[in-house]
């Protein structure tokens, strides 16, 4: 059973090794062809990471439009994706004399392009989000980055004047935790992550984030989301370790059998805890969850607004549930 990160479209490898340390592999959707694996393909080509292009073309409509995002961003100090949401319906982030908005105008004044949101390209709109997205969230990450490599070298200096003595810093010493990127238009970037989803063929029922504010949102839009596991600190885990491996297998066959089982199951089901281990480096919290009688493509049409939904008898789904991760 292979985990599907949501609703991002990169991950940072601090979290791809814990997720892969968890599930064994991972899924990742990218929006268009524009962006190489880059620093993940070591974890592509050894087969923890696959990454999906469900949508391909308009890479050069997308590449002008990203363009055209970061010029704005640059001449307005600001990379808020909130100016996408103002504009959805028209060709976000042109000025008045840019060819494509002249163009878009002129189509619309003589009556060859239709007008209004139901006629907007909702899936390309979703593709120009998640790339823009993709972008912003990066860019924040290496800022947070460099932010914490400024850190250590100022705390390094400190030491060498005799200010601090030479234990690690604590914990609480280091700067605050990056922002959870999910917490920016966490509604838009899961309708328009569910969207690029729906174009894939069906994944497995595991749906995996690191991000607080989308899984809460989650528990928002299906209030029948019941928590199976809250394991507040997973540590000294590796994707090869023995233990690790043990303890994945146990638990992927438990979920599986999960995924499948009609619910109410007859008793509770018990998922196996993570293998005991000494403190290390990068710890995390896993928490896991289920929403009953919700196959994972019922549930991507729930979140971009389509009305209930029975399983389309040319995509059979394999699973009843689906199944929800935090690693956080």
């Amino acid at each position: 059973m292979k985990a599907t990160f949501f609703p991002f479209t990169d991950i940072s490898q601090a979290r791809l090794a814990a997720a892969t340390a968890v599930f064994g592999s991972l899924l990742l959707y990218r929006p268009s062809r524009l962006d190489p694996a880059g620093a993940l393909q070591a974890w592509v080509d050894r087969g923890a990471l696959e990454i999906r292009i469900p949508v391909q073309g308009d890479e050069n409509r997308l590449r002008v439009l990203l363009q055209e995002y970061q010029q704005w961003a640059e001449l307005h100090g600001s990379r808020d994706l909130t100016r996408f949401k103002a504009r959805q319906g028209e060709i976000p982030f042109f000025d008045d004399q840019s060819p494509l908005k002249i163009r878009s105008e002129i189509l619309r004044q003589t009556g060859s392009a239709k007008t209004g949101p139901d006629a907007a390209d909702a899936l390309f709109q979703a593709r120009v989000f998640l790339q823009m997205a993709q972008a912003f969230d990066r860019q924040q990450r290496e800022l947070q980055q460099a932010l914490e490599v400024v850190d250590d070298r100022q705390q390094a200096m400190l030491r060498e004047l005799g200010d601090f003595d030479d234990r690690p810093p604590a914990p609480a010493s280091r700067l605050a935790p990056a922002p959870d990127p999910g917490g920016h238009m966490t509604v838009e970037r899961l309708t328009a992550w569910a969207r690029l989803a729906l174009q894939a063929p069906e994944a497995d029922a595991v749906l995996v984030t690191d991000s607080p504010a989308a899984w809460d949102l989650f528990a928002d839009r299906f209030p029948a989301t019941l928590a199976m596991a809250d394991w507040p600190v997973v540590s000294g885990l590796s994707a090869d370790s023995a233990p690790a491996v043990e303890w994945r297998s146990e638990l992927l066959a438990a979920l599986e059998r999960l995924a499948q089982t009609a619910w109410p199951a007859p008793g509770q089901p018990v998922l196996p805890p993570p293998p005991a281990a000494p403190p290390s480096p990068g710890p995390f919290a896993l928490k896991l969850a289920l929403v009953p009688e919700t196959p994972l493509p019922m549930l991507l049409a729930d979140l971009i607004g389509r009305p209930p939904m029975k399983v389309p008898s040319d995509r059979p789904s394999r699973h009843r549930h689906t199944l929800l991760a935090l690693i956080a």
